[in-house]
């Protein structure tokens, strides 16, 4: 996933949710943390949602 890809999902999360604080858990969490993180950590992986 790309950090693109990533405020995109958390921009439609807010929208359906009218929530607009997020944790992001994971491997994905460093998609933004980083502004260039390792290739490992762009490789796709499963999005797990839970209220």
């Amino acid at each position: 996933m790309q950090r693109s890809q990533l405020e995109h999902l958390i921009r439609a999360a807010a929208e359906i949710t009218n929530e607009y604080e997020f944790v992001v858990a994971g491997s994905q969490s460093i998609v933004g943390a980083v502004a260039a993180p390792p290739p490992v950590g762009l490789k796709p992986c499963p999005i797990q949602t839970s209220r």
